[in-house]
């Protein structure tokens, strides 16, 4: 590993590659996509991929109900005992994977001209950004961690990818 890596990762108390920031962001959104990836399946391996896809049927309220779903039916309690497992388990290989691809991101980009790297955290930044829209449009409320930590990174990423270099040059 890279030792300016290191160094700026025992300052940040984050992950390695994603630092602080990165890591809370990453945390927030692989929570939401862990709890509807393993809906998904739960779904899928109980009922078949038509149940979810053509007539879809979704968990109704996963946080305080675990197991019922949209139709009133309750859900098989293997798939029920299985859930917060999944759940764990795939936000922990999300948040890996996304350092992974982090540091290789990070690798490759660090060969390249500096707008190369500038581009890169705007279009991350702008998919940040869609997927808070998405959120909020959604009708998530307006402090609810999710959107809002994948607002405060777009425009983190934003900045740093076309602010920053427009009014700071170096």
């Amino acid at each position: 590993m890279d030792p300016s890596v290191t160094k700026r990762a025992e300052r940040s108390g984050g992950l390695p590659n994603l630092g602080f920031g990165g890591t809370l962001v990453t945390a927030f959104a692989a929570s939401y996509l862990a709890a509807r990836i393993v809906e998904a399946i739960c779904i899928i391996l109980s009922f078949g991929a038509s149940a979810y896809f053509s007539e879809g049927l979704r968990l109704s309220d996963s946080k305080r109900a675990i197991g019922i779903l949209s139709n009133g039916e309750v859900l098989a309690w293997p798939w029920i005992v299985l859930f917060i497992p999944g759940v764990l388990a795939t936000w922990a290989a999300l948040i890996l994977m996304t350092e992974f691809i982090a540091g290789v991101l990070a690798a490759r980009l660090r060969r390249r001209a500096p707008w190369v790297t500038h581009s890169c955290q705007c279009v991350g930044g702008l998919a940040l950004l869609g997927f808070a829209i998405w959120a909020y449009a959604r009708g998530r409320v307006p402090i609810h961690p999710i959107p809002l930590s994948a607002l405060i990174g777009a425009l983190v990423l934003l900045w740093k990818g076309a602010a920053r270099p427009l009014f700071f040059r170096s």
